[in-house]
């Protein structure tokens, strides 16, 4: 991306050349590396900076019931700023062995029903995979029959 700045002297061109994640940062930051190309007037340049991005945390609850042999668990997220906002995914886990693809989160709930027969019904965790205003969040609870 280009851009250019004009001030009543002189024409200035930037070049925001890329965005890059070091995994040496710390949880929601990244460095953004800025390079000016120069022209007639000015030597080129380059600088980077660490900016921090400010995602949200929301909370995952959980209730389940175990009916005839299914297990049924609902997830309900909450602390999403608007309705409309895009929410992201979800997954369940019993035991560790994944219950489910990832589930797109519609209305701030996902309800999912597996076979609870197939399962020795210890624990369950709840994955969120977060998004570009949301962070990542994992719970995992005990399972009673």
């Amino acid at each position: 991306m280009k851009v250019t700045k004009q001030s009543q002297s002189q024409k200035l061109d930037y070049s925001f050349v890329e965005e890059t994640f070091d995994k040496k940062n710390q949880l929601n930051e990244s460095e953004i590396l800025f390079i000016y190309i120069g022209n007639n007037k000015y030597n080129n340049n380059r600088n980077s900076s660490c900016i921090t991005l400010n995602k949200k945390e929301i909370n995952i609850n959980v209730s389940y019931e175990i009916k005839n042999g299914d297990i049924t668990i609902y997830a309900n997220l909450d602390g999403f700023e608007n309705e409309t906002e895009e929410k992201g995914y979800l997954s369940f886990k019993i035991n560790g062995k994944s219950m489910s693809p990832k589930i797109y989160v519609i209305n701030n709930t996902v309800v999912g029903t597996f076979n609870a027969n197939y399962y020795n019904l210890n624990n369950l965790t709840i994955s969120y995979y977060g998004n570009t205003n949301y962070l990542e969040k994992t719970i995992t609870i005990p399972l009673k029959e």
